[in-house]
């Protein structure tokens, strides 16, 4: 079952409807429709092997959200779908966005999102969980950072990200008097995450 969350700070009429799928048979045909520029794919479709968590992309939806609100700001892409593909970025590069963390005709793994307004009167949820869930051929499996990350690939993330030196979350853990082989699983990821999380909203700042 798809995920739906409005999320705070933005305007409550705002929905996400998030589903993740693995085993996925029609991504070179999704890939060709978003290529086309065919409306009744206008969703972001997003590449779960460059996520570390659920936080992620969630972040991702906020400010192209936040951005497609603020007149100041707006879009630098065609629509709120692909600003939420370019937003997992941390450069201003929307091409290699598209490629980095998007999805291929080759993708195994689909993470899809789409983004309505509930005000508008053509809003109906059950159509949209409906076409969300038939939309990618695969096997739908929970949003959730447990299943996020067994389909992580931490080489890419450390590239994209830019993240191969962790030289500085080796210190903190030495300022707290711990030896870096004390660090559990679930705080790598946690430093990772942070990581990453920083890198996306520092991109506004370069």
């Amino acid at each position: 079952m798809p995920t739906t969350l409005s999320l705070p700070h933005l305007p409550s009429n705002y929905r996400l409807h998030i589903a993740l799928f693995t085993s996925v048979t029609n991504a070179a045909h999704l890939h060709s429709q978003l290529l086309a520029k065919n409306p009744e794919y206008e969703y972001a479709f997003i590449d779960p092997s460059i996520l570390v968590s659920h936080l992620q992309p969630i972040s991702a939806c906020f400010r192209a959200i936040r951005d497609l609100l603020d007149p100041d700001v707006g879009l630098r892409t065609p629509n709120v779908h692909s600003e939420t593909v370019f937003s997992l970025s941390p450069t201003h590069n929307i091409t290699d966005s598209y490629r980095r963390f998007g999805i291929s005709p080759s993708s195994a793994a689909v993470l899809a999102i789409k983004i309505l307004d509930t005000s508008l009167a053509s809003y109906s949820e059950s159509n949209t969980l409906e076409r969300l869930t038939s939309i990618v051929e695969g096997t739908e499996v929970d949003f959730d950072t447990k299943d996020i990350r067994k389909l992580t690939d931490l080489i890419k993330v450390k590239k994209y990200y830019k993240l191969k030196d962790m030289g500085y979350v080796d210190q903190l853990y030495k300022k707290k008097g711990r030896n870096i082989e004390e660090k559990s699983e679930e705080e790598a990821w946690r430093d990772l995450e942070v990581a990453v999380l920083g890198a996306m909203a520092l991109r506004s700042l370069v």
